[in-house]
């Protein structure tokens, strides 16, 4: 089992990868960079949850740094998630029901609810561990969950034609 750092620091790596994966794929859409808004939307999602990971990682250990106990520093590390975590249920999913009713769109109804709740419960999932300084192991799950969900937008960014 590895350590509460060692863990953090994975997390942070591939929430890099993640961003890193998002940048090489959106240069092989030309230099104009002309995405449809679905393409937009999708690719600021998986921008999104990276940066919430890997803002997170960092506030941990700048918290831990000068000197918050281990739970206080989970709770600043949530808290900055959950700042980076509301874009998406307050711009990107608005952005979403838009544009699923442009002629070329290939988004359905239930990935809009999905996300709406996935955003939901994560970010009640950051204020719990924000409120109740509930550790750093909601915050690795929450962090995990970010990432498989940056990665399922980064999927079907790849996949879908709009």
């Amino acid at each position: 089992m590895q350590s509460v750092p060692d863990i953090f620091s994975l997390l942070a790596e591939l929430s890099i990868a993640l961003a890193g994966f998002s940048g090489v794929s959106s240069a092989f859409a030309g230099r104009e960079r002309l995405f449809r808004p679905m393409e937009r939307t999708r690719l600021q999602a998986v921008l999104l949850a990276s940066s919430s990971v890997l803002a997170g990682c960092l506030a941990l250990y700048s918290a831990s740094s000068v000197g918050l106990s281990e739970a206080a520093s989970a709770a600043v590390a949530a808290v900055v998630s959950m700042v980076l975590t509301l874009p998406i249920l307050a711009f990107l999913v608005p952005a979403g029901r838009r544009h699923m009713k442009d002629p070329d769109s290939t988004t359905e109804t239930w990935v809009l609810y999905a996300v709406s709740v996935y955003s939901l419960v994560l970010l009640g999932l950051f204020g719990f561990v924000a409120a109740r300084q509930g550790g750093p192991d909601l915050l690795v799950l929450g962090f995990s969950c970010q990432l498989l969900f940056g990665l399922w937008m980064f999927v079907r960014l790849l996949t879908r034609p709009n």
